[in-house]
C-alpha cells in the first residue's frame, strides 16, 4: 500500500468515527410543526410561552376556517421539563402529543397546578 493510500484510508476511518460520534448527539428538529388550532389568544399564548423559554425560535398564529392554527419553528435547543404554557388538561395533551410526533420535543408531560395544565417538553 502507498503512503498516501494509507493516509486516505485513515482519513476515511477518523471521519467515519467523527459520524458515528456525533450521528445521534440531539434531536434534528423539524422547519414548522402544527401544534394546534383553536383561538387566537390560547394560539398566542402557546407561541408566547415557547418563544420565552427557548422551545421555539418563533411562531405564527394563521386564520383558517376552524380557528387559528399554532405553527411554530422549533429552537434547537436541549430541554429538560420546560414549561410551554397552561390550559385545559384536553389542550396541554394534544399539544403535547402534536409537538411529539411531529418532532417538535422527544417528551412531554401535563402536569395539574393551581390555575390548570402546564405543558413540560424535553428534547434530546
Amino acid at each position: 500500500m502507498t503512503k498516501l493510500a494509507r493516509v486516505l484510508g485513515a482519513a476515511v476511518v477518523a471521519g467515519a468515527a467523527t459520524v458515528a460520534l456525533t450521528g445521534g448527539a440531539a434531536q434534528a428538529v423539524p422547519n414548522t410543526v402544527h401544534l394546534y388550532t383553536g383561538t387566537e389568544a390560547l394560539c398566542e399564548k402557546i407561541g408566547d410561552g415557547g418563544v420565552a423559554n427557548d422551545v421555539f425560535d418563533s411562531y405564527e398564529c394563521k386564520s383558517g376556517v376552524g380557528g387559528y392554527s399554532t405553527l411554530v419553528d422549533p429552537s434547537n435547543n436541549l430541554l429538560a421539563n420546560v414549561p410551554v404554557f397552561t390550559d385545559s388538561e384536553d389542550v396541554c395533551e394534544t399539544v403535547g402529543l402534536n409537538g411529539k410526533n411531529n418532532g417538535a420535543w422527544s417528551a412531554y408531560g401535563c402536569q395539574l397546578g393551581i390555575v390548570g395544565w402546564t405543558l413540560l417538553v424535553d428534547r434530546w
